[in-house]
């Protein structure tokens, strides 16, 4: 049916304007397939992450920093809250920001 479709739009008057864009898209097709395969591929990577939610608990330490009055952006403390939380370890080249949240355990992994 694709095809059928292709060559009746051939023939339809000024139909020049529709061929160039289905050589592009014919000739892009192996970029697309690529491109499709590693967005699936990412999805499939991002769907065994363990996502960390912002609880009540993380909720309780951020008023709990707000008050402290922590020079750090709001996103920032809020992902501070969440580490907290949990009891983690974050992850993060930012030492500059993070370093000021007290008992927010740090780590850098692009410094070797």
């Amino acid at each position: 049916l694709g095809s059928l479709l292709v060559r009746r739009s051939l023939m339809l008057p000024n139909s020049n304007l529709f061929v160039p864009r289905i050589w592009d898209f014919c000739k892009r097709s192996n970029e697309l397939v690529f491109a499709y395969a590693r967005l699936k591929d990412t999805l499939e990577d991002l769907n065994t992450l363990n996502v960390l939610l912002f609880s009540h608990d993380a909720g309780k330490i951020c008023a709990e920093l707000v008050k402290q009055k922590i020079r750090v952006g709001t996103q920032d403390l809020g992902i501070a809250a969440i580490t907290l939380s949990v009891n983690g370890i974050l992850v993060t080249r930012n030492l500059k920001d993070f370093d000021k949240v007290p008992n927010l355990r740090l780590e850098d992994w692009t410094i070797s």
